[in-house]
């Protein structure tokens, strides 16, 4: 009991470092943290990796509000070698989660040279209440000329879908991200890994990819915003709001990041509105 706790501590202690030294743009230390066996990770050779992460925390986070030693870490989930930690800002909120695997007090590279996003999608049509949830996980190659489009679920995963293509989407212009959504038999909507064979037109690999689950403890139920007319409302919860997208019957659109009010009023009717919430859930509320 003792050494677990020891463990526990010696790894919340390693990802504390790891965003200390993010937030001080800290290079070296960043790489020090790292396994000298690293390789590749989230898509990138681990110099490119580690300027990719300082570039997009330089970027957001002064939304984050996360400050030199003025954040904590909790582990969320914890399977085959892999951990999620929870990130939360002084203030008490959920920022993001954060995946890793952690070997003799080292962070080891996950392999894989495909950024991988997963997101539970959840919809309701205010016409007659109906309600759907789905699973996606959208892949991007930095180095690939052209993004993968396929993906089959191997053998043994605890899900049972079928394999499927990647989708074109209204942020792959911007980002790059294709996106396989898909639906699970009798998903009970719990913390998975899933075991994926991902292809493109010059690559394949193998690649483990966790979907984060509602017993999460900063899953929050009911995300979805109301709409009332020109009005929306957002609830305020233990969590960032990642973005809002509202569209209106003009067929005109607006896009919101990290939002710090709950309500806004816009100059035409809204028609469907998307809160994207801090463990990356999209909650979806449309007129039918």
């Amino acid at each position: 009991m003792i050494l677990k706790g020891r463990k526990y501590l010696l790894e919340i202690d390693i990802v504390t470092n790891y965003f200390n030294a993010l937030l001080k743009n800290d290079l070296p230390k960043i790489k020090s943290l790292f396994s000298d066996k690293i390789g590749v990770h989230n898509g990138y050779y681990i110099d490119d990796f580690i300027i990719a992460e300082v570039n997009e925390f330089n970027k957001y986070s002064k939304f984050y509000d996360l400050k030199h030693n003025n954040f904590s870490i909790i582990k969320t989930f914890n399977k085959s070698g892999f951990q999620s930690f929870s990130v939360l800002n002084d203030n008490g909120q959920l920022v993001f989660d954060h995946g890793v695997s952690i070997v003799d007090g080292k962070i080891i590279g996950d392999g894989s040279f495909y950024q991988k996003v997963t997101k539970n999608k959840y919809r309701r049509n205010t016409a007659g209440d109906c309600f759907s949830v789905h699973r996606s996980v959208a892949v991007w190659c930095p180095y690939s000329p052209q993004s993968p489009r396929f993906m089959l679920v191997k053998n043994g995963s605890d899900f049972k879908v079928q394999q499927g293509n990647l989708n074109f989407t209204a942020s792959t212009k911007t980002d790059g991200f294709y996106s396989y959504e898909f639906n699970v038999v009798n998903d009970d909507m719990k913390s998975k890994l899933v075991d994926f064979r991902i292809i493109d037109p010059h690559y394949s690999e193998n690649t483990t990819v966790y979907f984060h689950g509602d017993e999460h403890p900063y899953f929050f139920s009911n995300m979805f915003p109301v709409i009332d007319n020109k009005k929306l409302l957002i609830n305020k919860v233990e969590s960032l709001i990642w973005s809002v997208a509202v569209f209106f019957d003009n067929g005109t659109s607006q896009h919101i990041e990290f939002p710090r009010i709950e309500e806004f009023t816009f100059d035409h009717h809204i028609v469907k509105a998307i809160v994207t919430d801090a463990l990356d859930n999209d909650w979806e509320i449309f007129k039918g």
